[in-house]
């Protein structure tokens, strides 16, 4: 697919992060609690986790209500945990809250004995936002922006709360108080971003460009703008790259080796020595384009499907439970290995299930499979798809399969 149209939602989706979470990770720099963040949305995914547990689909309301529960409570306990410093380092209260969350997520999953259950996981760490939707967008950036003006307004004492508690406390305001708005109000952001970008990434906006910011400028107002100009061409780039690959991960990876690059340079421009100057860059650069010697796999993997191809032993006709599962996953699962075996048994079982299927992500995969066997109930399916969709990428996705057709 030559347009690029279709990085127009997930985009902006990362921008809306990048935004808040460059914000609030410069707050968490200054603080040295660099795994809040990581805590916090382990344990808004752990809330998730519990409502699907109890029997609410990981996209309903109920999940939402439950993400955002859990992650009050873990504000209210770091912002509690900040004055026994002297006792037990914050930082330590905050692995260990990460640590938990992370294992009772999959205990839960085990104990709801999803058989999707590593497919869940793995949603939760890496998110999905390419195929986000305008609707979900808008209510992450209606949230966020709404943490941003609240940051905005009362920013003086934020800012005395992450850099000079004594300072705040002279001014009679509780420092226990603006630390349990602080986190709640992260949290609260984390809650509403998570889910479309996941866990990893979370952690990399809000850590590495304000990291790789803070290596070169000194100011509050110059590393945030460069801690947003950071993440915003990594964004584009781990997305253009992402393509064929899941955006997140691409994302994450692309961020480590700007780190690497800001790191070498640093170290480089701090060096007395010209000679240790130049070993320095010169192993630095041995380290670059190691990484960069990946790239033409990135562009042009050999097999951009094969993440199926481990179901290909498994092809045969799916039970009609799996696809009539009220569960995406399940259904994903079923089409999936109906899609992997072009038999005329597995055709029909796809071309029966394509107007029952309400989800835009699967009924793109049953088209785009009916289409390539020559089944003009694929073609047409996917016309519908190019004009109506409300994901845009299945709108590109759609209509670039229909202008590859001989």
């Amino acid at each position: 697919m030559t347009d690029l149209g279709w990085m127009l939602a997930p985009l902006v989706g990362c921008l809306i992060s990048v935004l808040i979470l460059g914000y609030l990770g410069l707050h968490v720099l200054r603080r040295q609690v660099i795994f809040v963040d990581l805590a916090l949305a382990q344990i808004a995914a752990l809330g998730a986790t519990y409502a699907f547990f109890l029997g609410f689909q990981p996209e309903s309301l109920a999940a939402s209500v439950f993400s955002l529960l859990f992650c009050f409570a873990g504000a209210a306990l770091f912002a509690a945990t900040r004055s026994q410093e002297s006792r037990l380092p914050q930082e330590a209260i905050i692995g260990i809250c990460y640590v938990v969350a992370a294992a009772a997520v999959i205990l839960l999953v085990d104990l709801a004995r999803d058989p999707h259950g590593a497919e869940r996981i793995r949603f939760l760490l890496v998110g999905s936002i390419v195929w986000a939707k305008w609707g979900e967008i808008g209510a992450a950036a209606a949230v966020c922006g709404a943490v941003g003006l609240f940051h905005y307004v009362f920013r003086e004492r934020f800012e005395l709360a992450s850099t000079d508690p004594e300072a705040l406390a002279r001014a009679g305001a509780s420092l226990v108080v603006w630390d349990l708005l602080f986190y709640a109000s992260f949290g609260l952001a984390i809650t509403a971003i998570v889910r479309l970008i996941g866990v990893l990434l979370v952690f990399s906006y809000l850590i590495i460009p304000g990291a790789v910011a803070s290596l070169f400028v000194k100011t509050v107002r110059g590393r945030l703008l460069a801690t947003w100009g950071i993440g915003a061409v990594v964004s584009v780039v781990g997305l253009l790259f992402g393509y064929e690959h899941p955006p997140g991960p691409v994302i994450v990876a692309c961020f480590g080796l700007v780190l690497a690059v800001a790191l070498i340079a640093r170290a480089a421009l701090d060096a007395d020595r010209p000679g240790i100057r130049a070993l320095q860059l010169a192993g630095g650069s041995a380290l670059v384009v190691l990484l960069l010697a990946s790239l033409p796999r990135l562009v042009s993997p050999e097999d951009p499907h094969g993440e199926h191809a481990g179901h290909a032993d498994e092809a045969g006709v799916a039970e009609g439970a799996a696809l009539g599962s009220s569960d995406p996953l399940t259904r994903q699962e079923a089409i999936d290995r109906l899609i992997a075996e072009d038999l005329p048994a597995t055709t029909a079982s796809l071309l029966a299930h394509l107007p029952k299927e309400t989800d835009e992500e699967l009924r793109l995969r049953v088209a785009t499979a009916l289409h390539r066997r020559g089944v003009a109930a694929g073609a047409q399916a996917l016309q519908a798809l190019a004009i109506g969709a409300e994901i845009p990428f299945v709108r590109l996705s759609a209509q670039g399969e229909l202008d590859a057709a001989p």
